[in-house]
């Protein structure tokens, strides 16, 4: 999806910063490309934006799978990352985190948002992306939000999403973790029926210095500060 979605954030924190955001390649008003959607294409788009705006350095948030593109920007180009936050990663670390917890190392991103009831997204999108988008804005009150970017998650190429699908490498970024070097916070809602807890503390766990804060009742996207968290 492109920029739009991050709409609610950017009026949140234009009023004390400079924000940046752009389409990714592939979608909105950025060039569609047949082909170049690995994770380092996508790192030398975010550097081209940092280049072009006169961004010497940044505070990177990324969500989902944006938090692949942040890693390794943070991992590769250390001196124009002044801190990282990374919202609900989906990300396999191998390994043990608190309590013994088997971190899983061999799904793909797809299959962990995919349950029993969920829609095929190569054969059918538009349900699927109904049904997913419900899944992400999981608390109360969530329908506008989920209309909204539902409206916008239907605009998407979806031969691009099928191109991008067959050269990601979901292993690539969990190598880097242990190469971040500026300050970093990890963000969960505890309620994200998408993502296991357990995957979210490995990637806490492998960023040297990380800290990790847990949002009690809020999903994939948290919409608003909650009452309390942990």
């Amino acid at each position: 999806m492109d920029s739009r979605v991050v709409r609610h954030q950017v009026e949140g924190l234009r009023d004390r910063f400079r924000v940046l955001t752009y389409d990714a390649r592939g979608s909105g008003t950025s060039d569609h490309p047949p082909d170049g959607y690995r994770f380092d294409d996508h790192v030398a788009d975010a550097m081209a934006v940092l280049d072009a705006s006169h961004t010497s350095t940044a505070a990177l948030v990324a969500g989902s799978l944006g938090t692949h593109v942040a890693v390794l920007v943070a991992a590769h180009h250390p001196v124009r990352v002044a801190r990282m936050v990374l919202i609900a990663p989906p990300m396999d670390v191998a390994g043990r985190v608190e309590g013994d917890v088997e971190i899983p190392t061999e799904s793909s991103d797809e299959d962990r948002s995919a349950g029993p009831s969920a829609p095929d997204w190569r054969t059918d999108y538009p349900a699927y992306v109904t049904w997913f988008i419900g899944e992400v804005f999981s608390e109360p009150d969530s329908q506008a939000t989920i209309d909204e970017v539902v409206s916008i998650a239907r605009e998407a190429d979806h031969a691009m999403l099928l191109q991008q699908a067959a050269e990601l490498d979901w292993d690539e970024a969990p190598r880097y973790l242990k190469d971040v070097r500026c300050p970093t916070l990890v963000v969960h809602g505890a309620a994200d029926r998408t993502l296991e807890l357990a995957s979210i503390k490995g990637v806490a766990a492998g960023i040297p210095g990380a800290r990790l804060m847990l949002l009690d009742g809020l999903g994939h996207r948290p919409r608003y500060p909650p009452a309390g968290h942990r």
